[in-house]
């Protein structure tokens, strides 16, 4: 799980280590208005983006650039993962508390202990 800024760093590993995917089940992202968007670069292994789309969770701030940028009309594409955009702006505490129950959905869901998706 990464919140902030610092997120993109657990996105930096997926990139340079091609193993790196095959050791965990899933990433969770917290990103506020400031924080840069991070993509996945099939650079190194060509289905990185399939499996970061289908394995994480990022939630985007409602004030992010990312929804103005585009018109609002175009959604991220599969190498940013799952992206949703959270009903909080502003901080990435609030929005902690908001996904709470999605975010142990995910994780229940990936360690089989039936709470998944």
């Amino acid at each position: 799980m990464g919140v902030g800024s610092p997120a993109r760093e657990i996105v930096y590993i997926l990139n340079n280590r091609e193993t790196f995917f095959q050791r965990i089940s899933g990433i969770i992202l917290f990103l506020d208005s400031s924080a840069p968007l991070p993509s996945v670069s099939d650079q190194n292994t060509y289905y990185l983006s399939k499996w970061f789309k289908q394995n994480s969770l990022v939630f985007v701030s409602g004030d992010h650039p990312i929804w103005t940028d585009n018109g609002g009309t175009k959604k991220p594409g599969k190498r940013f993962g799952a992206v949703r955009k959270s009903g909080v702006e502003g901080g990435v505490n609030d929005m902690l508390e908001k996904h709470r129950e999605e975010m142990v959905e995910f994780v229940g869901a990936r360690m089989g202990n039936g709470r998944g998706r």
